[in-house]
């Protein structure tokens, strides 16, 4: 795979995951979804060993099988859309596969065209093709890639990228920004695109966009580079170029999406962009993948737990063992020794030393931030409001700040 192509949007990795877990969920719960799920499935898999394979046999239990059969529903999907919907939504991957194997939607009979509408609501609804979230979820990638820094991790997420279409209901301002170019991700049928380079005037950006505003079709405003902002509009919905211009300032604002070329040989894709929230994207996605960890502890897996709390206190000591660095991103000096005339914390932590003791069997070490009851339990809180943000992802299917979960639950 070129690695090259590997720099992508860490949120649409997220957002596949929330996706999943809220399909998951719903088949789970709903039994009628469930079986209409299942039985699309099965039929949607005759018709690709009709139309495709020309043979038998498993499909699920073969990977490559498996991964034409995805490639096969996606097809469908996007031809169905073009033709009912009418989308501007240009897949590159799909259109070369439509040529290569002949998929026409054209031949389907009416049994089958309601099958690939059922896909085509499913898809849109959730912003994936859901032929993958047939399968239990797995935390384990994101905690290896994000949490033990396994650069060397198998994830293709050009695949992934190829699963992904516009949602429906996002983006119904008319506008997107990204730092990195990302069209397949844009939610709606954009036809301006500002390309804008940190450090050069703004109002120069701002003349060139007010000046093409009126002008019909698509244009393209600023010199495109790897280091540009780019802000996708929708001028039929996003109706003042000043509303589009203030998006791009306060995204740029808030942001500052700073970011290096990364050394980009895996998924982690590593920048120093710092997202609306201050945090390094390398905290986001820990704490993310924290999150994910424990909603699945808690939802997906079969191990009971007595609380949130006391699968919480384990995954820090596993973080101890595993990656202890991770927990600085809790507190900066969790590792660190506490200082006899610190004024930072009270020392006196006893039920957090005696428990350690316990759970490690060894003799206790002098004092450390992390083995502080008032930082342990910053540390919970912290979690605690990790897997709140995973929760509120997962309902809303989309890549929320925690900032943004905060602000939806006091008005809530």
């Amino acid at each position: 795979m070129d690695n090259s192509k590997l720099i992508v949007e860490q949120e649409e990795w997220w957002r596949w995951q929330y996706a999943h877990r809220n399909f998951y969920s719903l088949l789970q719960s709903n039994q009628e979804v469930a079986s209409d799920f299942e039985l699309v499935l099965s039929r949607l898999i005759d018709l690709f060993k009709d139309m495709q394979l020309k043979s038998s046999g498993s499909v699920y239990k073969n990977p490559l099988k498996q991964k034409l059969f995805h490639q096969f529903c996606n097809s469908l999907v996007y031809l169905y859309r073009g033709i009912n919907h009418q989308d501007i939504f240009f897949n590159e991957t799909c259109e070369s596969l439509i040529a290569k194997h002949g998929y026409s939607i054209d031949e389907l009979d009416e049994d089958e065209l309601s099958l690939v509408e059922r896909l085509n609501d499913w898809t849109h609804w959730l912003g994936f093709l859901p032929t993958l979230f047939y399968s239990v979820p797995d935390s384990s990638i994101s905690w290896d890639v994000y949490i033990n820094d396994h650069s060397d991790e198998e994830v293709d997420i050009q695949f992934l990228s190829f699963l992904a279409h516009p949602r429906v209901g996002r983006d119904d301002s008319g506008i997107k920004t990204m730092s990195f170019d990302d069209p397949s991700s844009v939610n709606f049928e954009w036809d301006m695109v500002i390309n804008y380079n940190l450090g050069d005037p703004f109002y120069q950006i701002e003349k060139e966009v007010r000046e093409l505003w009126e002008e019909p079709g698509k244009q393209f405003v600023g010199v495109r580079t790897l280091d540009s902002i780019r802000t996708y509009v929708d001028r039929r919905v996003c109706k003042k170029a000043s509303s589009a211009l203030k998006k791009l300032k306060s995204s740029c604002d808030e942001s500052n999406y700073t970011y290096r070329k990364a050394n980009v040989d895996s998924l982690t894709a590593r920048s120093v962009r710092v997202n609306s929230q201050g945090w390094a994207v390398d905290k986001d996605n820990s704490r993310r993948a924290v999150g994910l960890y424990i909603w699945d502890s808690l939802n997906v897996a079969s191990l009971e737990w007595d609380s949130r709390r006391s699968l919480i206190r384990s995954v820090i000591e596993t973080l101890r063992e595993e990656a202890p660095n991770k927990l600085k991103l809790y507190f900066s000096k969790f590792d660190e020794l506490v200082e006899d005339d610190s004024d930072d914390l009270s020392a006196n932590s006893l039920e957090v030393k005696e428990r350690i003791k316990e759970s490690r069997n060894v003799k206790y070490e002098p004092t450390k931030y992390g083995d502080t009851l008032e930082v342990h339990e910053i540390v919970v809180r912290e979690m605690e409001a990790d897997y709140d943000l995973t929760e509120y992802c997962i309902q809303e299917l989309d890549y929320y700040r925690a900032h943004q979960v905060k602000k939806a639950k006091a008005k809530s």
